[in-house]
């Protein structure tokens, strides 16, 4: 799952890396908290959930972002996702983690999950 639109790169140079092992799909939503103030992943009606519910049947989920400055983003993905998809082993995947080191204590577990 891209989170659009800095996850997009993100989210395609995993798959790219993937693709050789797995059959890969790059399913690009929106979460954006500060543009559009997303308090999670934006899915626009009951069709889009049950796609992407059946997309991630029987397939690792991955959240894709480009950066973690603060992690709520990645975060609140990752949650929306497990409750979608009735599902714990979600991962998130960021290309660069600018937070400091006291807020990934503060943060807590799940984030031990996300590289």
């Amino acid at each position: 799952v891209a989170l659009c639109h800095g996850g997009l790169v993100a989210s395609l140079q995993t798959a790219l890396y993937s693709a050789p092992r797995h059959d890969v799909t790059v399913y690009p939503i929106r979460s954006s908290i500060r543009k559009h103030g997303d308090r999670g992943l934006f899915l626009p009606d009951d069709d889009e959930v049950r796609h992407i519910t059946a997309l991630a049947k029987d397939k690792e989920v991955l959240v894709c972002d480009e950066d973690a400055s603060g992690g709520t983003t990645v975060h609140r993905a990752m949650s929306s996702l497990r409750i979608l998809l009735r599902r714990t082993d979600i991962l998130g995947v960021v290309n660069l983690d600018s937070r400091e080191k006291r807020e990934l204590e503060r943060q807590g577990e799940w984030w031990e999950k996300a590289y």
